[in-house]
């Protein structure tokens, strides 16, 4: 049970860290390095249990620990050394199942973590832009996995999918609204473009696309190999996902149809009603190319 809920968490990415991490590390280093970026008033140390880390990210204990142990590893992280408090002087023993945890060596661990820290220190500042941040970050909204109407979308074997839909769904949602401001209504980004900035398939990427599309969350027209975003919105409800989820995109319609392409559509479409021969489909391909 958790101790606290909200539906406006987040926790805060940035595109590099694909380079580097899985998904599932994505989400714990981004919830860890939040408080391990901070001086004041964490001391640069993040101190949590595993259920506490659970509890904000959505993933098992299993996972959460597995996604520490190579944070570890891969010099993202690393351990701070517990203190040490007499028993007479306790009142709870949660440093003794809490992780206390701070960013490692790893150069864009460093680069990330002063990053996040100059940007945290812009929201208290009346003076934006003043710490100089060679990375940007997109919020991703964690707080849709504890939901109490969408627990059954992020269950067994759809969780992946759905912690991969809010990530896009966060990139996407925080360019198309710089563009907004900038003064420009549409956003582009090809397929082989996003599947190569976050290191998952082109197939993953679309069915991540008609995700958003069916929940609402965006419209998009596909032309010219890219997805142009016309419109999006704040991610509000997970529907659970059931049946086979698509790897094909919509395109659109550029040019109204002649009437002979409507009459060939119809004739190709009854067609296709029934079974055709190799004989017949021939056929109906020489007719179309001499009529084109």
């Amino acid at each position: 049970m958790r101790n606290r809920y909200t539906s406006n968490d987040v926790v805060f990415m940035a595109t590099g860290q694909f380079e580097h991490l899985t998904d599932t590390e994505c989400y714990v280093f981004s919830h860890i390095a939040f408080f391990a970026c901070q001086q004041i008033p964490y001391n640069r140390t993040f101190k949590q249990t595993t259920k506490a880390i659970c509890n904000k990210v959505a993933y098992s204990p299993n996972a959460v620990r597995n996604a520490i142990r190579s944070l570890i590893e891969k010099e993202f992280l690393k351990k701070v050394n517990k203190p040490v408090i007499p028993k007479e002087e306790r009142f709870t023993y949660y440093d003794d199942i809490a992780h206390h945890l701070t960013i490692g060596n790893h150069e864009y661990a460093k680069r990330f973590a002063k990053s996040l820290q100059r940007a945290l220190l812009e929201t208290k500042s009346k003076h934006k832009g003043i710490g100089g941040r060679d990375i940007t970050f997109f919020p991703v909204n964690v707080g849709r996995l504890h939901h109490e109407a969408d627990i059954d979308a992020v269950s067994g074997n759809q969780s992946k999918h759905v912690h991969k839909t809010l990530i896009l769904h966060a990139y996407l949602y925080h360019n198309h609204k710089w563009n907004l401001e900038k003064g420009r209504n549409k956003l582009s980004r090809s397929v082989s473009f996003l599947s190569g900035m976050l290191k998952w398939s082109q197939n993953t990427v679309r069915r991540l696309i008609n995700s958003l599309n069916a929940f609402a969350a965006l419209e998009y027209i596909y032309a010219d190999n890219a997805v142009r975003i016309t419109s999006m919105s704040a991610l509000i409800r997970l529907k659970s996902m059931t049946g086979k989820l698509r790897t094909t995109l919509k395109k659109k319609i550029t040019s109204a149809p002649s009437s002979d392409g409507v009459m060939l559509r119809r004739e190709q479409s009854a067609a296709n009603s029934r079974t055709q021969t190799p004989a017949e489909a021939a056929a109906f391909l020489k007719q179309y190319q001499q009529r084109t």
